[in-house]
């Protein structure tokens, strides 16, 4: 038996394949294990936050949303008055829980915007009803608005950012508190929905508009003057930053109504007279 003395190979502890691969598949990794924890902690977060009671969610921002107040001009205030007249009707015919009341505030702006937040707030710009040509298509837009309260998506947005902003705080990815509530409930003009969620809201706002009007006119006047002003004036125009507008929209819509033996069209309310007076307004 011979034995000799080898040299101890000195590539043993190195990889055929070049560093720069490994540390590439290790980022990839690394990456994907954070998109889908932040995914998974915004999913179950949104779910949890949408069995808030409602009445709790209202006492959280209570103090935060000053009550409407009068303005300097009658005008705005005969206006408010008739937004907030025509806002009871389309929540009547809603079906809300128990409990869950619309507070509708008129806003002194003429950017194109109409919005739902926290609470049950929903806020109606002055430079959307100058665009409505009837009652029926401003019907719509509020009735969408009261669908996103009734179907709990501003909380479920709410519960999402906040979880979301506490991770990335806690991982060091922020360094400012991104889940204090304070922060939110001061930027929640920023929840912006998915599309199903927008799709959902839709549906409920037509089957509303259908309960008092006896059809569903409206969707494409409506979806007309946004896709108008998005391409014109699109510094003024912040609905479709909330809103996406997808080509296909009005047509789902349409459908949808057909569907359920709704009439597309018929006789159209005019704006009341205290509402087509923001139109003079408008510059």
């Amino acid at each position: 038996m011979n034995y000799e003395n080898r040299v101890p190979d000195e590539t043993v502890n190195y990889s055929e394949e070049h560093p720069l691969k490994e540390f590439a598949w290790l980022v990839i990794g690394a990456t994907t294990a954070v998109v889908v924890t932040i995914a998974a902690v915004g999913y179950f977060a949104a779910e949890l936050a949408a069995r808030l009671p409602y009445a709790v969610e209202r006492e959280l921002v209570a103090e935060r949303v000053s009550p409407p107040s009068k303005a300097d001009d009658p005008a705005q205030d005969k206006a408010a008055l008739a937004l907030r007249e025509l806002g009871a009707r389309v929540e009547a015919a809603m079906s809300l829980e128990p409990g869950m009341a619309i507070r509708f505030h008129l806003v002194d702006s003429e950017m194109v915007n109409a919005f739902a937040t926290l609470g049950g707030q929903v806020f109606v710009n002055r430079g959307l009803i100058a665009r409505m040509p009837d009652e029926n298509t401003l019907a719509l837009v509020i009735a969408h608005e009261i669908a996103h309260v009734k179907l709990r998506h501003p909380v479920r947005a709410a519960g999402r950012g906040v979880a979301i902003g506490v991770l990335l705080t806690a991982v060091g990815f922020s360094g400012s508190s991104g889940g204090d509530l304070t922060n939110l409930v001061g930027g929640v003009t920023l929840l912006t929905f998915s599309r199903s969620q927008e799709r959902d809201a839709d549906r409920e706002a037509l089957a509303a508009v259908n309960k008092l009007y006896g059809h569903a006119g409206g969707p494409k006047e409506l979806f007309t003057m946004l896709g108008a002003e998005g391409g014109s004036d699109s510094m003024r125009l912040a609905m479709l930053q909330t809103h996406p507008l997808s080509s296909d929209r009005v047509s789902e819509l349409l459908d949808y109504a057909t569907a359920q033996h709704w009439p597309v069209d018929g006789t159209r309310r005019p704006l009341s007279a205290a509402l087509a007076a923001l139109k003079s307004k408008q510059k």
